[in-house]
């Protein structure tokens, strides 16, 4: 049984034996409303995405955790034909939502979980043809029913969870020797952040054989992976079944954290940082119970050129890139590399 410590506000995580070792996983505890010493609290973020890519992240301003969970539970609980109403494309062929909207569990694939996702809606008519059309189209709503103010308790989240990264942001910046501010440009104008709510249902059962599984011989909900965004916020609602793979190529358990946020960083991030900040490779176990997430990618905008060092080019020095917009690398990691579903018949630009 793993070992998890609150040890000078840092989570130690040890794997195997009952001292923890130098070689536990330390993930630190990040107080948002700790203003009076931020030179200390933003070395302490960077220090913790170059060690592991993740910190957890308490007091968030204006952020309701249990109106999240509410929100989850009320949607997952809807009927199909609810459900239907906001499936994607590839399921729904009646539907013209691609990117956005539903998924459904998918019994014999390495997502053993179904999830309803938004974006910030823009209302610009892009050519249906090009990938930025992809990217911005609006989010899709169920039907209510009155128990719950869905829509605009989602639109709240999204905003919450939007200026709680870009808070993360600034402490980035600060602890790099950046301007407070120099993040921002690229999350103002039309971001391409995702809200996304999930929920595991308990399994009927056996597996399928396919299934994929732990070393230990424990059932895969969520292949592992790495998020393609610049920052990923977290919330588990008490659950576990999060591991992260640690620096010795160990995996190990994430211990949910309540009313705090998992922040981890993604791959345009670490990209950007020459891999000085680690994308957290992290998968998801099955614990033979239901459970609920719900997950923020934070996106920069489509056409926000993130192809080159950041620390390079506020050194002065010439980073050997080209210049290359969010918008068509996300594409092609999510078609090409990740090879996404839903990407596999869209053309290329």
């Amino acid at each position: 049984m793993p070992i998890m410590v609150l040890v000078n506000n840092y989570i130690w995580v040890e794997g195997s034996t009952s001292v923890l070792s130098e070689n536990a996983l330390k993930i630190p505890v990040i107080d948002l409303t700790e203003t009076e010493n931020e030179d200390l609290l933003s070395r302490k973020v960077v220090q913790a995405f170059e060690q592991t890519g993740m910190i957890y992240v308490e007091n968030l301003p204006g952020l309701n955790l249990e109106q999240i969970y509410e929100c989850n539970k009320w949607f997952s609980k809807q009927p199909r034909e609810v459900k239907d109403t906001v499936l994607r494309h590839q399921w729904n062929n009646k539907n013209k939502n691609i990117y956005r909207g539903y998924f459904p569990v998918l019994q014999d694939s390495g997502l053993f979980c179904e999830g309803f996702e938004v974006g910030e809606d823009t209302h610009v008519t892009f050519d249906s043809k090009h990938a930025k059309s992809l990217f911005y189209e609006n989010s899709v709503w169920p039907a209510e029913d009155g128990e719950i103010k869905f829509k605009q308790k989602m639109h709240k989240f999204y905003g919450c969870y939007h200026k709680i990264g870009l808070d993360i942001l600034r402490l980035c910046a600060l602890g790099l020797g950046l301007p407070e501010t120099y993040f921002q440009y690229m999350f103002c104008d039309k971001p391409l952040s995702t809200l996304r709510l999930l929920h595991y249902p308990q399994r009927n059962g056996e597996p399928p054989k396919n299934a994929a599984r732990t070393k230990d011989g424990k059932i895969i909900a969520v292949d592992d992976h790495c998020d393609t965004e610049f920052l990923t916020l977290l919330t588990t609602f008490g659950h576990g079944g999060l591991e992260i793979l640690d620096n010795n190529g160990d995996w190990q358990p994430v211990p949910p954290r309540p009313e705090s946020l998992m922040v981890n960083i993604g791959d345009t991030f670490s990209s950007m940082m020459g891999g000085r900040f680690k994308a957290v490779r992290h998968r998801v176990v099955d614990l033979g119970i239901e459970r609920y997430s719900a997950a923020f990618f934070l996106a920069p905008s489509y056409d926000v050129d993130v192809g080159f060092d950041i620390m390079k080019k506020a050194r002065g020095e010439t980073t050997n890139l080209t210049e290359q917009p969010f918008g068509p690398f996300l594409f092609r990691k999510m078609k090409y590399e990740k090879k996404y579903p839903e990407f596999k018949d869209l053309p290329d630009e």
